[in-house]
């Protein structure tokens, strides 16, 4: 193949440097263009071929990505172990929300998000899979090439392909638990890792309806501060829509652990106290003031854009009327060369005067 590429480079070369090279005639245009267009289509094919080899893995390359994915597949099914701590095998069978929530805590403390570790796993399963069926490959083109004899560098091929064939089986079994449980328990991470972020968020508001009961007075006093250092133009309308948002986001994310009863459960609670929380801060003064500035601030924009839009349409007014006069002294010139040209009135000029004369002459008929 690489012999085939290297000739078919040299051909192409070879006719592009023809064409370069000969002279040029009318006679033999048309013929030169086939040539150059021949040498660049071999050219590019030369090309492509070129590019495709460096791209494409020999044996050796397949053996040793093999490798390389078997010890990328045991740092991922470490870094899992270390975590799950043999809770797979466990909930694979039953549902045990109290394994699942101190997996949960430990893969928190550790630092990891679960999202993250199943992204991981899966990828390293896919890349697995593909290393898996190039390594079979090999181990059939050798058993097709030399199925009587084999020479020493076809025998040590044949040894690591196939420990990496094993190697890989093995790590895919492991693999396909991790994904079995990742994918049977991952709506129970995503809402555990989004109500810690939330809690996180707002660890001050949910500690003081802890502490005095849901007081909406008791809220304000504790979160007004808070808000006021916040900044913004409104920071208590903008600290409401962030509030909402987040419950929001928290409601339509709780539905993936509904078969957990206790970790749906919390979800919900929490969910209720962040739009306790965000009506409390509705209820206040302060938020009433920031909705009056901010329709006012939208009155008077509206009012500006009223203003643009009326000077818009006096501007393209006069704009109109400017031509409409210009057209009209356009034709006014135009009337007086014709009469100046011909020495006499026009037939629209003789129709006015004769309605003209006629008019004065009933007028005087009427008078006297």
């Amino acid at each position: 193949m690489k012999n085939n590429m290297r000739f078919s480079q040299k051909l192409g070369l070879a006719v592009l440097v023809t064409c370069l090279i000969a002279p040029t005639n009318t006679k033999t245009d048309f013929w030169q263009d086939v040539a150059c267009v021949c040498g660049s289509v071999m050219a590019g094919a030369a090309v492509i071929g070129g590019v495709a080899w460096l791209l494409s893995e020999d044996d050796v390359k397949k053996i040793e990505r093999a490798d390389s994915e078997i010890r990328k597949a045991d740092h991922a099914l470490q870094k899992l172990d270390s975590i799950v701590d043999g809770v797979i095998d466990v909930c694979n069978r039953f549902q045990n929300e109290d394994r699942l929530y101190q997996t949960a805590i430990r893969c928190l403390d550790a630092g990891y998000k679960m999202s993250d570790i199943a992204r991981e796993i899966k990828a390293c399963r896919s890349r697995s899979v593909s290393a898996r069926n190039a390594v079979e490959k090999v181990l059939d083109k050798i058993r097709r090439e030399h199925s009587y004899d084999l020479s020493h560098e076809d025998r040590v091929l044949r040894d690591r392909a196939q420990r990496a064939l094993s190697g890989l089986r093995d790590r895919l079994k492991e693999l396909d638990a991790c994904v079995a449980f990742l994918n049977n328990f991952g709506g129970y991470f995503k809402v555990f890792e989004k109500e810690a972020d939330l809690r996180k968020t707002y660890l001050n508001e949910l500690s003081v309806i802890t502490q005095f009961g849901g007081s909406i007075y008791a809220i304000m006093d504790h979160i007004k501060p808070y808000i006021v250092n916040w900044g913004g133009k409104y920071p208590f309308i903008d600290y409401v829509n962030k509030v909402k948002r987040s419950a929001d986001s928290l409601y339509y994310t709780k539905g993936q652990a509904k078969k957990f009863t206790t970790r749906y459960g919390y979800a919900c609670q929490l969910e209720d106290n962040l739009r306790y929380i965000a009506n409390a801060v509705k209820s206040s003064a302060e938020y009433q003031n920031d909705v009056y500035r901010c329709e006012q601030d939208r009155i008077a924009k509206e009012r500006m854009r009223i203003e643009r839009e009326r000077m818009r349409l006096e501007r393209q007014r006069f704009e109109q009327e400017q031509k409409r006069l210009r057209e009209l002294r356009r034709h006014n010139l135009n009337h007086c060369c014709i009469h100046d040209f011909y020495k006499k009135e026009c037939s629209s000029c003789i129709k006015k005067n004769n309605n003209r004369k006629l008019i004065v002459t009933v007028t005087t008929r009427t008078n006297s």
